[in-house]
Parts: structure tokens; sequence; C-alpha cells
């Protein structure tokens, strides 16, 4: 199961996210071969993503968005087997995104079945079946794990694994991967010293998403600004489309438009040609799953920068690529790019 779904998360890490951050020089920071995010990834019982938080920093916070990003585009991931759910019916993964050439390889992923999970989870017929029963079919065999006590956002669980931290813990240490960790119910005669960490990470509590902005491409108010302003395209309300965009105005040469009346210069001719190709479907990306439909990002756009990309069909041989900037109130058109 771990192979399935690494080839979805490689497919955007490895062969997209990492060969784009190549062609970058060699001081920018993305191309700092020591940075590591480990991720928790939190799966329900249909393989859809449930929640994705930063176990351990790389210290580089957009590497870690660009990290959490890839982990949300890439799902949702195949069905899980009912053998490796927790008790609750989801699937709890920890998974490390290095630089370097360890990529987001299998070797660099814990995986846990938890006996005590958080409650709230889809449990159901699939993990009805007995504990010994599961603890029998669990894939690689079952570790009896130290009892070590750990109280994270997520509620408690009991034990823990060769790597960051149990689930909904605060991590330290570095794991080599391995089989299942089957978190056994037991007695807790006290925690653990942490582990040493390489010098100049940082650890993050689970739940530390919500600290960080990581845009997602479901975000209804990214979507409602994007139809509007593929909408006024459509119409030719050039007014409509000036109303919804911020500046600077990025395009392929950089910032195209400064002022109202630059842009209105810059869409004028866009809107007499939109006219006689009328609307279309319109797609909101991330930038990882914008790369992975595009190859690359528009120039000048960085990864971790918060933005979204809608994309709309201007021809049947072109695509507009809308960038959407966030701003208090919801979302901004603040760059066009022509595909």
């Amino acid at each position: 199961y771990i192979a399935r779904m690494h080839r979805s998360i490689h497919r955007l890490w490895g062969f997209g996210q990492l060969e784009d951050w190549d062609e970058k020089a060699g001081s920018n920071p993305f191309n700092n071969q020591d940075l590591l995010t480990t991720l928790e990834m939190v799966l329900n019982g249909d393989g859809t993503v449930d929640k994705i938080t930063i176990v351990r920093a790389s210290g580089y916070l957009p590497y870690d968005v660009a990290a959490i990003d890839v982990a949300y585009s890439a799902g949702p991931y195949p069905d899980p087997p009912r053998e490796i759910r927790s008790a609750n019916g989801k699937i709890y993964i920890h998974w490390r995104f290095y630089r370097d050439g360890r990529q987001c390889a299998t070797s660099g992923v814990d995986y846990f079945i938890l006996n005590n999970p958080p409650a709230g989870g889809d449990n159901g017929p699939a993990v009805a079946e007995s504990e010994a029963a599961a603890t029998r079919k669990a894939s690689g065999g079952t570790v009896r794990l130290p009892e070590h006590q750990h109280e994270g956002a997520g509620g408690q669980h009991e034990g823990t694994g060769a790597g960051e931290g149990a689930p909904g813990s605060n991590g330290d240490g570095e794991g080599e991967g391995g089989g299942p960790r089957r978190l056994e119910r037991g007695g807790n005669t006290g925690a653990a010293a942490p582990a040493a960490r390489p010098k100049g990470t940082r650890v993050a509590s689970a739940g530390q998403e919500s600290a960080v902005h990581v845009p997602r491409a479901d975000d209804a108010r990214a979507r409602q600004t994007a139809e509007a302003w593929f909408g006024a395209l459509a119409r030719g309300d050039l007014n409509a489309m000036l109303n919804g965009a911020s500046y600077p105005f990025r395009s392929s040469g950089g910032v195209a438009a400064s002022t109202r009346d630059q842009l209105a210069s810059m869409l004028g001719p866009l809107v007499e040609e939109s006219s006689r190709h009328g609307g279309g479907t319109v797609e909101v990306h991330t930038a990882a799953s914008l790369r992975g439909v595009l190859g690359r990002l528009p120039p000048g756009i960085d990864d971790g920068s918060g933005l979204l990309f809608a994309a709309g069909t201007l021809s049947k041989s072109e695509t507009l690529i809308l960038v959407l900037a966030p701003k208090p109130e919801g979302w901004s058109a603040a760059g066009l790019f022509r595909r």
C-alpha cells in the first residue's frame, strides 16, 4: 500500500517539485540538500485525506508548505486494506520529504496501527474484527513497542515507533522506516528522554498546519473568484475583471501592471479575443497540482507563496492560468499566463 501511495507522491515530488527546483541556482533556499520535512498523513478508510500535519519542520517554511501541498495533491490514495486501519478506521503514516537523493522514498516512511486513536474516525464493518485477528493479519508482523505515552493534539497514544514520535505527538529523533508500528495498550512508566535531533531543525507539534497558510484547491472562495473572473472574460465585462484584480499584476514577463489603467490596457485585447471563443470550464490548482498538469510553474512563481491557480480555456489550443492571491476577505486575481 505504501508503494502504491509512493507512485502518486513521487510523480509530484520527485519528478515535479525537485526537478523544477534543480533548475534554480544552487544558492536558492530550496536547494539546501539538508532540508527534511516529516509529515503525519491521516487517511480515511476510503483513501481520502483527513488531515496532514507537520511532525518535524525543515526550518524553511516554504519547503514545508510545498511538501504538504504535494501530500494533499497526490490524493486521494488507493482504498486501504482493512488490516492496516486503526481502531477508528483511519490510516496513520509519517512520511519524510527529503531534498537530497532520498527524495520521498518508502524507506522514509513509518506507519502506525493505533489501538486507542482519537475518536471520530470512520469506524465501520472494515474494522469490526477483533484486535487479535487484526494483529495476526498485520503486514510484516507486529512490533511490541515501548510503553511511552504521548499526548498530542489528536489525543492519547500509547507507545511509539522508530520515527519522530507517535501520531499526534511532538516527534524527536530519526528513524529508518520499517514495518508497521502497532501501538499496544499497556501501563505507562513515564516519558523517555527525547532523542537528539540534527542541529538547526525545528520540531513542530501536530496541528501546526493550522499555523501556516497551506492553500487548498477545494477552497470555495477561490473557486468563486476564479469563476467570476473567467465569467466576466466570457461576457467581455472588463470592469468586473479589473474590480477583482490586485497589484502588482504579473505575467510571463514579470510585473505587467501596477495600476488599474495599465491592467485595462493589458486585458483589453484579451477581452476582444475571448469574445470569439466563448467560455469554458475552470479548474483550481495548488502549485503542486498545477505542476503535475503543466510540468512546471509559471515563471517567477515560487512554491510556498500561498497562491492558487485557476486554469481556464481560451480556445481549443490555449489555456489561461489566472494567479489567485489571498486577501483578508477572500482571493484576488494577481497575474495571468498563457499556456
